[in-house]
Formats: C-alpha cells, sequence, structure tokens
C-alpha cells in the first residue's frame, strides 16, 4: 500500500509532521477489519458520507483546474442524488495546492448508479484536466465525528491513524478531549473525523486510471474548520504534542493548512 501524505514545513504554523515515525501505511485488510467492527457497532444508523481530494496540479494547469471545478464539475457532482454540499479550499503553504471537499447524505452515495455512471463515462473536458493532476489523495469516507457547525474560512487537513485494535479510544479522546479543547483554544467552527470506506474509495472507474489514484488513501483525516487559522495552528500542535499515546489512541501525522475559496450547495446547483 503505497501511502499518501500532506507536505508540511516546520514550525507549528506551517503544520509540522508531529509524529514523524508514523507509518501512514495502511493495509486494505486492517482498514476492513476497521469498519466491519465500527458498523456492526453502528446497526442500522445511517452516518454521513464524505469525499475528501486533495491535490497538487501542473503549473500550467491551475487557471483550466478552477474554471473546470466550478464551470463544470462541482455542477456535475452536485446535481447526483445524495450529494448535499460542496467546498473547496487553497493551500496558504505547503502543499498539496488544493482540496475539494463533499458532504453527502451516507458514503454508499458514493457507490450509486448515477455516481458510477459519471466517473464511468467523464466529459472531454475531465478527460483533458485529470492527468494534470499530481501528489493526489482521494477518500471516501464516512463522517463518524461532527463537532461544532457552520464552515471556516479557513480549515487545517490532519492525517491521523488509530492505534490498532483501539478505534473506539482514539474516537471517544477526540470527541471528549480533543474536539472541546479545539473549541477553547482553537476557534474552532467545526471539526469532522473522515474514516475512509476501502470498498467505495478503491471502485474502478476510469477517472481513477486518469488521476493515477489507485493506491493513495488515508486512514483518517481530521477536517477542522476555523474563523483563525493561526489559533487552530497552535492549539493543535499543542494539543498534538501534549498527547499521551498510549492514553489517547491516535497517531497524528503530517498536516497543511488551506484557505476556503467557495462553498456550493446542491440546492443551489438545482436552482
Amino acid at each position: 500500500m503505497k501511502p499518501a501524505t500532506l507536505n508540511a514545513s516546520a514550525g507549528p504554523a506551517d503544520g509540522p509532521d508531529l509524529l514523524p515515525h508514523l507509518d501512514h501505511r495502511v493495509s486494505a485488510r486492517e482498514l476492513e477489519r476497521d469498519e466491519m467492527g465500527f458498523l456492526q457497532k453502528l446497526g442500522t444508523e445511517t452516518v454521513p458520507g464524505a469525499l475528501l481530494i486533495v491535490n497538487d496540479v501542473d503549473a500550467d494547469a491551475d487557471d483550466e483546474l478552477n474554471r473546470w471545478y466550478h464551470e463544470e464539475h462541482l455542477p456535475n457532482r452536485l446535481a447526483i442524488p445524495g450529494f448535499r454540499r460542496a467546498r473547496r479550499f487553497r493551500a496558504i503553504d505547503g502543499k498539496p495546492t488544493y482540496v475539494a471537499f463533499y458532504e453527502c447524505d451516507s458514503v454508499e452515495v458514493l457507490s450509486c448508479n448515477e455516481y458510477r455512471d459519471k466517473v464511468a463515462n467523464p466529459t472531454a473536458s475531465t478527460r483533458r484536466i485529470l492527468p494534470r493532476f499530481k501528489n493526489v489523495l482521494r477518500a471516501a469516507c464516512r463522517q463518524t465525528l461532527s463537532i461544532g457547525g457552520g464552515i471556516g474560512g479557513a480549515a487545517i487537513v490532519v492525517q491521523c491513524k488509530p492505534m490498532a485494535g483501539r478505534n473506539d479510544v482514539a474516537r471517544r479522546y477526540l470527541e471528549h478531549e480533543f474536539g472541546p479543547r479545539m473549541l477553547r483554544e482553537g476557534a474552532l467552527v467545526k471539526l469532522s473525523l473522515l474514516e475512509t470506506d476501502t470498498a467505495v474509495t478503491g471502485m474502478p472507474s476510469w477517472e481513477r486510471t486518469l488521476r493515477n489514484d489507485q493506491e493513495n488513501y488515508p486512514h483518517w483525516v481530521l477536517l477542522i474548520e476555523t474563523y483563525d487559522l493561526d489559533k487552530a495552528a497552535l492549539a493543535l500542535h499543542a494539543t498534538s504534542l501534549e498527547a499521551e499515546v498510549a492514553k489517547t489512541a491516535l497517531l497524528f501525522g503530517t498536516w497543511a493548512r488551506y484557505q476556503l475559496i467557495c462553498v456550493v450547495s446542491a440546492r443551489a446547483v438545482s436552482a
């Protein structure tokens, strides 16, 4: 399994690699085992879904990428039943440069017939721009934890990983300790825990081939939306350094800071 990690330069404001020894490589079997246990506990409860795409793009394709997203791709995706809202972010420092984040009714929306048809039959402009993507991290996720509400003007995207067999401990730490501290000290608007669904993420498609992202996906991702990026970065840095992994069961990896570009809702597209 090839890991996809977020580049970050040193220093708390620039998104350091908080635990350089963290191995982001996770086997499909390991993720599937974690997912199965979690779903068994949920029973019939529906968990919101999300699609996260983080990428760079060839320098001479930057303008084309942004036009493609806003003139075609966001409306195209938000027209699919079950897609609620999309937002895009641009890196303030470090790489990858862009983040696209889609909220869905459930992760199953990302394997429904309408979505499969879209990714199996990309438009001409999609076939032209996707090969220009670089350093792609893509994950179809379950949004298993949400603290706060609304949309922040900036965000920190954090890769992290629970210790083996201690997923529930790590979730409780995020819900009862990390999240509340970010609310107190980190100018938090909303914290979302995104857990990768391997089967949906790995679904074959022509678009995946064009992007060359077949093996690139994270274990867990924290999307920390904020109204004060410096406060959020400092609080994240302090909290992660003070955390005792044996108690929290959560390993923090690399992270990077982003500024919000836009928010588009499915309702606005259909209007």
